[in-house]
C-alpha cells in the first residue's frame, strides 16, 4: 500500500473514481475541473507511487514525466483506509490498571507492576496487610474490589501522594469535550485528531465570543480610571530604568525568580526606544519592577539614589502600575507577564497592607494562577520547556508567599500549600542557560554548584514536602490527610536531605548563599515547632518526665528560630534582602519561649533563652514604632517583662534564706534583668510619654474644633456651596487611592468622605488638623481616649478611628 507523503501542491482536474487508466492518461485541463466540480465535489491528487517511493516530485500527471523518464509503468497512488480507533483516555486506563493491581496485591498474587513505586506499596501491603481480611477468599461483588482499593490507598499513603508530585500528569476534564463525545459514535472511522483540532477552535470561538459579550471588569479591584492618562509620562528616564532595573536583579529577584532575565532584559531595552508603543502587559510589569526596586530600598538609600522621599517616588510607580494592570484586563488575562506584574505589585503593598487584606488579594492572583494552569504539569507540557519552568517558578513563588501571608491572617484557611496540585519542584539552573530555543531542559542531575535560583530551589523543596506532611494537614485541610506522605525519617530526614543537596554546597561568605542557608534552617525549625503543636494531643497522660523532655525539644525549636532570624538580621550580606525579611518576624517563637519561661522559669534552659532573645532583639535594631503597630509592640514588651518578674521573684525565692536564718543574713540582692528588659522598659516609657502628649494634642484640636464648629455655622450657604464644589473639583483631579478610599500615604484616606459627611468647611478643618498633629485616618493611637467632655454635656468625640474603618459619629445621632 503506497503511503500518503505529496507535497502540498494540487492540480485542479476531474475526480471521478469510475475513470479508468484511460482517464489519467488524459491531461487535466481548468475546463473539465470546473464542469465536473458542479457535478462532485474534487478529490486530491496523489504522487504516483514510484515518486513517493524514490522521494522525488511529481507533476501528478498519469503518466508522470518521471515514469516516461525512467520507462516505466506509472502507478498512481491511492488514500490509506482510516482505522479504526477505540479511544480510551489515560485517566481511565491508568485507574483500570490501577484497580487491578490493588486487587492482585491484596490477593498476594505476584505481579509486574506499571510503577515501581506501585511495587514497594505491594510488598508493603504484604507485611502490613490488615487482619480482618480474608486473603484466601476473592472478590464477589464490585463492592468488595472497591473496598481493598481504598485499603491499599490507606495502607501506603505515598502511592496517592506520588500520583500528585508530576510523576502522572492528570488532566482535568474539559466540560465542552465531554458533551461532544456524547454525541459521537467512539468506532466512526471518520473521527480523527483534526477532528479533535476543529472541535478546540470552535470552542475557542464560542469562548471569545461569550468574553466579549461583558464589559470590563477590571474596576472591581482598582474603581474606574479615567482612560486618556498617558503611561509614557510615569516612565523614569533611561538611566532611571536601568537603575531600577539592576535594583531588581540584586535585591529582589534572587528572592522571587518569577521573571526570565536574559530574555526580559532584551525587551526592556526595545521598550525604552519607544515608551508610547509599550504593549499593556509588559508596561504593568515594568511597572510593577518599579515599585518592588523602590520598595527593596531603605528610604536613606532612595533619597541618595534619586532624590526623592521614598514614599513618594512609590506612590507614582504603584499608581502607573495599577493604571497598566487595568489596560491589561489582568481579571481576564491569560498573559504570563501580566500575571507577574500582578504579583509584583501586591508584594511591593504587602509591608503595610493588613494581612487579612492581603490574604484576600491574594487569593484573586492564586485564581488566576490557576484559570491559566501553572499549577498542572498536563498544562504546563503544552509551553515550551524554557516557558513552563518559569512558570513553575511563579506558581512555586505565589505560593509560598501565600502560606505566609495565610500565618499572619489565618492559618486555617488561607494556604494553598496542599497536595491537590501537581506542579514540579523548580529546577536549579541559571537563566542563563534557560535558552528559549532549547527543546529540553537542563538535567538537573549535573547540577553541583548552586545557582542564582539557589534559595527559590530549595524553599520549593522544603514545600513540596510539608505539602504533604501530616502535620501541616493538621492545620490547614484535615480532610486531605489520607494524602499524607509516610516518609522515613520526617523533618530530620529531610534536613539531612537539604544539608547534603543543597547547603553543604554555598559559600557563607556569598550573600544569597548565606541567606539561603539560615532561611532554609529557619524553616526546618518553623515546622519541627509546628509538628510538636501537632502531636500535643497523643501526649496527654505522659509522665512529668516524657511531658519536660518533650517542652525542652519544642523550647530548642523556638530557640532555633531565633538564633537563625538574629544570622539574618544581624549580618550586613543581607541587608538587600531586608525587605522580605520583614514578612518573617519570629512572633510566634517568641511567644512559645515566654510561656515555657513562666511555666517552668528555672528550667536549665531558662538562661540561654533569655541570651537568645537578647541577641535577637538587638539584631531586631527597634528604634521608632510607628503609630499603627504601638499596640502589638506593647502585647509584645508587657509579656516580656512579665515573663522576666516571674523568673525574678523565683529566682528571690530559691536564694532567700530559710526561716531561722532570716535575722541572722542579710537578704540577697534581686537579680540584675538582661539588657533586653531594660531596653524594653525604656522603650514603654518612651511610648507612654508619646501617648500623652498626643492625648494632650488631640484634646487641643477638639478645642479648636469646637470653636470652628460655632463659626462655620454663620458661613454663608453660597461659600459653602462654593467650598464644596471646590474641593470636588480637587478630589476629581487626585490620584486613585487618594479620595474616599484607602491610600498609600498616610492621612489622605477619607478626605473627601469627612468633608461630605459634615457638609462645611468644619469637617475638612479638623481632618487636617488631625492630619497635621499625626493622627492616622487608619487606626486610633494606643491609650487615646474614645470620648471627651467638650461642649454641653459632653457630647461623644466627634470620630472613632479604628483599625478597619473609619466611623464619622456626630454628636451620637448622624453616621
Amino acid at each position: 500500500m503506497a503511503t500518503m507523503a505529496s507535497p502540498p501542491q494540487t492540480q485542479l482536474g476531474s475526480s471521478s473514481s469510475a475513470a479508468g487508466s484511460a482517464a489519467h492518461s488524459e491531461p487535466l485541463t481548468p475546463g473539465t475541473a470546473q464542469s465536473s466540480s458542479a457535478m462532485m465535489p474534487q478529490k486530491r491528487i496523489l504522487a504516483c507511487v514510484l515518486c513517493q517511493r524514490r522521494k522525488v516530485k511529481c507533476n501528478r500527471k498519469f503518466p508522470c514525466s518521471g515514469c516516461l523518464r525512467a520507462k516505466v509503468p506509472c502507478v498512481p497512488a491511492s488514500r490509506a483506509p482510516r482505522q479504526v480507533r477505540r479511544r480510551f483516555t489515560e485517566r481511565e486506563l491508568l485507574d483500570c490498571i490501577r484497580s487491578h493491581e490493588a486487587i492482585l496485591s491484596h490477593n498476594r498474587i505476584a505481579f509486574q507492576p506499571l510503577r515501581k513505586d506501585l511495587q514497594s506499596a505491594a510488598s508493603e501491603m504484604e507485611v502490613s496487610t490488615p487482619e480482618h481480611l480474608d486473603h484466601d477468599a476473592g472478590f464477589d461483588s464490585e463492592a468488595d474490589e472497591r473496598s481493598a482499593e481504598r485499603d491499599v490507598s490507606s495502607s501506603s499513603p505515598s502511592v496517592v501522594a506520588n500520583t500528585y508530585r508530576g510523576e502522572r500528569n492528570y488532566e482535568a476534564k474539559s466540560y465542552w469535550r465531554a458533551m461532544t463525545q456524547g454525541f459521537r459514535d467512539p468506532n466512526d472511522p471518520s473521527y480523527d485528531s483534526d477532528d479533535e483540532e476543529l472541535e478546540a477552535a470552535h470552542v475557542h470561538i464560542v469562548n471569545s465570543a461569550w468574553q466579549r459579550s461583558y464589559e470590563s471588569s477590571d474596576h472591581l479591584l482598582f474603581g474606574s480610571t479615567p482612560a486618556c492618562i498617558d503611561l509614557s509620562t510615569l516612565h523614569p528616564d533611561p538611566v532611571q530604568i536601568f537603575r531600577l532595573w539592576q535594583i531588581y536583579l540584586n535585591n529582589v529577584d534572587p528572592m522571587l525568580k518569577v521573571t526570565h532575565n536574559s530574555t526580559l532584559q532584551n525587551r526592556i531595552i526595545e521598550a525604552i526606544g519607544n515608551l508610547k508603543a509599550i504593549g499593556p502587559a509588559l508596561e504593568a510589569l515594568m511597572f510593577s519592577i518599579y515599585s518592588i526596586a523602590v520598595f527593596s530600598l531603605e528610604p536613606v538609600e532612595c533619597q541618595t539614589m534619586f532624590g526623592l522621599p521614598k514614599e513618594d517616588i512609590a506612590v507614582a510607580y504603584r499608581f502607573g502600575c495599577r493604571q497598566a494592570l487595568s489596560n491589561s484586563a489582568f481579571l481576564q488575562t491569560n498573559d504570563r507577564d501580566c500575571l507577574t506584574a500582578f504579583f509584583l505589585h501586591l508584594v511591593s503593598l504587602g509591608k503595610d497592607t493588613h494581612p487579612q487584606s492581603f490574604s484576600a488579594m491574594f487569593g484573586v492572583l492564586i485564581r488566576i494562577a490557576q484559570r491559566m494552569g501553572i499549577h498542572s504539569e498536563a498544562t504546563l507540557a503544552q509551553h515550551p520547556p524554557v516557558e513552563a519552568e518559569v512558570r513553575r517558578r511563579l506558581w512555586w513563588t505565589i505560593v509560598m508567599f501565600d502560606h505566609r501571608v495565610g500565618e499572619m491572617s489565618d492559618y486555617k484557611t488561607a494556604t494553598l500549600l496542599l497536595p491537590t496540585w501537581d506542579c514540579k519542584i523548580p529546577l536549579n539552573v541559571a537563566d542563563s542557560e534557560l535558552r528559549p530555543e532549547l527543546s529540553e531542559l537542563p538535567a538537573p542531575a549535573a547540577r553541583f554548584s548552586p545557582t542564582e535560583a539557589i534559595f527559590t530551589v530549595v524553599r520549593a523543596e522544603l514545600g513540596d514536602h510539608i505539602r504533604f506532611a501530616e502535620f501541616n494537614l493538621d492545620f490547614t485541610c484535615p480532610v486531605l490527610k489520607p494524602l499524607a506522605r509516610d516518609d522515613v525519617g520526617g523533618l530530620g530526614a529531610l534536613s539531612q536531605t537539604i544539608e547534603d543537596k543543597y547547603l553543604r554546597l554555598c559559600d557563607p561568605n556569598v550573600p544569597l548563599h548565606y541567606f539561603t542557608i539560615w532561611m532554609a534552617r529557619y524553616y526546618l525549625a518553623k515546622n519541627r515547632l509546628v509538628e510538636h503543636y501537632s502531636r500535643q494531643a497523643s501526649m496527654r497522660g505522659q509522665p512529668p518526665e516524657v511531658l519536660d523532655k518533650q517542652r525542652d525539644l519544642a523550647l530548642s525549636h523556638a530557640l532555633d528560630m531565633l538564633t537563625c532570624n538574629a544570622k539574618i538580621r544581624g549580618s550586613p550580606l543581607t541587608a538587600r534582602f531586608s525587605w522580605l525579611v520583614h514578612f518573617f518576624f519570629p512572633f510566634a517563637s517568641y511567644m512559645h519561649i515566654l510561656q515555657d519561661i513562666k511555666t517552668r522559669p528555672l528550667s536549665r534552659q531558662a538562661g540561654q533563652a533569655w541570651e537568645v532573645m537578647n541577641e535577637n532583639f538587638e539584631a531586631q535594631s527597634v528604634e521608632a514604632v510607628p503609630a499603627r503597630q504601638e499596640a502589638i509592640f506593647q502585647v509584645f514588651c508587657h509579656g516580656l517583662v512579665e515573663a522576666w518578674s516571674v523568673c525574678e521573684a523565683a529566682i528571690i525565692a530559691t536564694t532567700a534564706p530559710a526561716d531561722g536564718e532570716a535575722a541572722a543574713s542579710p537578704s540577697s540582692p534581686p537579680p540584675k534583668p538582661p539588657k533586653l528588659i531594660a531596653s524594653i522598659r525604656l522603650a514603654l516609657e518612651r511610648l507612654a510619654a508619646q501617648q500623652a502628649e498626643r492625648q494632650r494634642r488631640q484634646q487641643q484640636q477638639y478645642a479648636q474644633s469646637e470653636t470652628s464648629s460655632s463659626r462655620s455655622d454663620q458661613i454663608p450657604p453660597g461659600v459653602a456651596m462654593d467650598s464644596f464644589a471646590a474641593m470636588s473639583a480637587m478630589g476629581s483631579s487626585m490620584p486613585m487611592g487618594m479620595v474616599g478610599g484607602s491610600s498609600s500615604t498616610p492621612g489622605s484616606s477619607g478626605v473627601m468622605d469627612a468633608f461630605l459627611a459634615d457638609g462645611s468647611l468644619h469637617g475638612m478643618m479638623w481632618m487636617q488638623q488631625s492630619s497635621d498633629a499625626g493622627g492616622a485616618f487608619g487606626g486610633q493611637p494606643a491609650g487615646s481616649p474614645s470620648d471627651v467632655s467638650g461642649g454641653s454635656g459632653g457630647s461623644q468625640f466627634p470620630f472613632q478611628l479604628d483599625f478597619d474603618q473609619l466611623t464619622m459619629n456626630w454628636g451620637g445621632g448622624m453616621r
